[in-house]
């Protein structure tokens, strides 16, 4: 038995280091070519995959989104027309105040006194149009995200509003009195 192992190793020529390193080192390169395509095809179908999710979520929510800042944009038009509308009435009250003192009061004091009513009840409608107007802006602000900064801002100056109007229907009201006392 003895001499079949020689034999048999006689047989078989020792390989070359070389030559083993060699198809060793291709075998090795062509594992790391196919860990490599492998890899490759992973990552593409990992990136399909992220690019139709995230396409399923964007258009999922895009309604919404358009929604919301087309409503986002009609509150700003809304504010700044509310705006236009305050100061226009500040003008007009402004204007009609100066023209009241430009007038002789020895004219017709009882006409004075129909127009300082007329013009305390125009400060009031006033004021409760603003009170009104804070409320729907409020509400109307808790369905908009977002919306803390221009809201405040926006309360800000119709608390300025409302305050300018008390002053101004307190003025009338305390000239209606001292007029009242002084007529015969």
């Amino acid at each position: 038995m003895a001499t079949d192992t020689e034999k048999d190793t006689e047989e078989q020529p020792e390989a070359d280091p070389l030559e083993v390193l060699e198809s060793r080192a291709k075998s090795q390169m062509n594992l790391i070519f196919a860990a490599g395509i492998t890899s490759m095809l992973f990552l593409g179908s990992l990136g399909f995959t992220y690019v139709s999710l995230n396409t399923r979520v964007l258009s999922g929510t895009q309604e919404p989104l358009i929604e919301m800042t087309k409503l986002a944009n009609d509150v700003s038009d809304d504010y700044t027309n509310l705006n236009l509308a305050v100061e226009f009435n500040n003008h007009q009250i402004d204007s009609i105040t100066r023209r009241l003192e430009a007038v002789q009061p020895s004219i017709d004091q009882s006409k004075f006194l129909q127009l300082e009513q007329v013009m305390v009840g125009q400060e009031r409608d006033y004021q409760h149009f603003l009170s009104t107007v804070k409320t729907a802006v409020h509400g109307l602000s808790e369905m908009v995200t977002g919306s803390r900064g221009w809201r405040n801002d926006f309360n800000d100056k119709l608390d300025a509003a409302v305050s300018t109007s008390l002053e101004r229907m307190h003025s009338l009201n305390g000239e209606a009195a001292a007029s009242q006392a002084s007529s015969p």
